[in-house]
């Protein structure tokens, strides 16, 4: 032991000052910001190195306790406390790179989470990526679901889907501002630019395609498929449009059928109307139970109750009610 220790002095000047030690080998005196100072060109300082296992077993570990993680291969150092340790990396090369990472094994190396707690990505500081195993709830896209507090099941894409959605639950937003301004309703299906973006309260609605249902606030059981299709309805419920600006000035109207391209199209309040047929029903605003199949079939009713099958069938009729018309 004797000659260990004297062999240590031989190689090694340490240099005490000012209550600051220095080890090197040109007697040069610590730095006065260090309480250890170790200099050398030829040699660096070896931490203690460790398994993943052997680092959580580390008894109350000490704030700023640096170890080498040998499993992970990572520079660790707890910037938890003592009684709740909380071990991170400290070097980027021993992390995720910035600029990029190769030999990567996707078994064991992946950007995320190790319990239950949420994973988030930030874009200057504001939640653009949210996954939530507890609520089940997923988005990705700048503010996208970022008001959510107890609401479950929700999935949002694209640029501010369902941001303000707070208590409401499976509810699915994918496409630019779609279902932007939901609050309470529930079950909610928007696909598309702007898709039912103005909806606050109104529940099981599914609209698929720009603008589709976009100005629907409490209507509920609506369907629109097509760019335009419902996009002014508010408060009417259990529509079906499928066709670019089908029912597309539908306010209030409920009941409605339309099947087609701006079948139904400038209805506002009229109830329980079907249209199979481009342009079918075009023209009517406020009548009701009209039954039209064909290419521009009751093209400027305003009557009730008529029923109208084949191309241009009742086409100049105006406001006359119960009529009958089958053929061209």
């Amino acid at each position: 032991m004797k000659k260990l220790l004297l062999l240590i002095v031989t190689a090694t000047c340490i240099t005490s000052h000012a209550q600051n030690v220095g080890i090197n080998n040109d007697a040069s005196l610590p730095d006065n910001s260090a309480m250890l100072d170790i200099k050398s060109s030829t040699k660096g300082l070896l931490i203690p190195r460790m398994n993943s296992a052997a680092v959580a077993a580390i008894a109350s570990p000490a704030k700023g306790l640096l170890v080498l993680d040998t499993t992970k291969n990572q520079l660790l150092v707890n910037i938890g406390t003592p009684a709740i340790p909380n071990w991170q990396t400290i070097m980027a090369s021993s992390g995720w790179s910035l600029t990029g990472n190769a030999g990567i094994d996707p078994n064991t190396q992946f950007i995320g989470t190790l319990d239950t707690k949420p994973f988030i990505i930030r874009v200057n500081n504001v939640r653009s990526g949210y996954i939530d195993t507890i609520t089940m709830n997923s988005s990705y896209g700048f503010r996208s679901l970022d008001s959510v507090t107890t609401g479950e099941g929700n999935t949002a894409m694209g640029y501010k889907s369902l941001s303000a959605n707070k208590t409401s639950d499976y509810n699915t937003g994918i496409g630019w501002s779609s279902l932007r301004n939901n609050s309470t309703g529930n079950y909610n299906t928007g696909v598309g630019f702007n898709s039912l973006r103005n909806n606050s309260t109104g529940s099981q609605n599914t609209g698929v395609g720009a603008w589709a249902l976009y100005l629907n606030t409490t209507g509920i059981n609506n369907a629109a498929f097509g760019a335009g299709a419902l996009q002014s309805n508010t408060t009417g419920s259990s529509n079906t449009a499928s066709g670019i600006l089908g029912l597309g000035t539908n306010s209030t109207g409920i009941h409605n059928t339309a099947v087609g391209q701006a079948a139904i199209l400038n209805n506002t309040t009229g109830n329980r109307n079907t249209a199979v047929g481009s342009d079918a029903l075009r023209n009517i605003i406020s009548a009701s139970d009209n039954v039209a199949i064909g290419f521009k079939t009751l093209f400027n009713t305003n009557g009730y109750s008529n029923v109208a099958v084949g191309t241009h069938a009742l086409y100049l009729n105006s406001n006359r009610s119960n009529l009958v018309a089958v053929g061209d």
